[in-house]
């Protein structure tokens, strides 16, 4: 039988893809290879086919639903909790900004506004990699 397309993914999301199929006993293959010239000018976000046999089809499909829902609360927490590191790092800025408009600041200093916001933004991720477990292998 021949090989039909399974879905259409980013490179590392259908190589992992591939390996899980494979690892479930379903025969998987990327199909595509872009140029340099695509993967230069897209920053490497191009897409890529994954293809299985006919006969796995169902199998593979049932499969990737079976890995979406599984995939749904992860999901779903990580918005949340992407959503809430963003407020709190822009909460600085956002009191700056109100304090400028309050006149409590002076307006000359409004330009300070989006340093001050990167650095909210940096601090709350640099916090955040600090505090989540490092991986086996990982650097300290």
């Amino acid at each position: 039988m021949g090989a039909v397309i399974l879905t259409q993914l980013t490179r590392v999301p259908a190589e992992a893809t591939v390996e899980r199929l494979k690892g479930i006993g379903i025969e998987a293959h990327i199909l595509d290879d872009p140029n340099v010239f695509t993967k230069g000018s897209t920053g490497g976000r191009y897409l890529v086919r994954v293809s299985v046999d006919e006969q796995d089809l169902a199998r593979a499909q049932a499969e990737l639903a079976r890995w979406e829902v599984e995939a749904a609360p992860r999901v779903a927490a990580l918005g949340k909790t992407v959503g809430r590191q963003f407020l709190l790092a822009s909460l600085p800025a956002f009191l700056w900004i109100l304090l400028t408009v309050a006149r409590v600041l002076p307006r000359d200093l409004l330009f300070v506004f989006p340093a001050l916001w990167l650095a909210g933004l940096f601090a709350v991720t640099t916090w955040n990699r600090w505090r989540l477990p490092k991986e086996p292998g990982e650097g300290s």
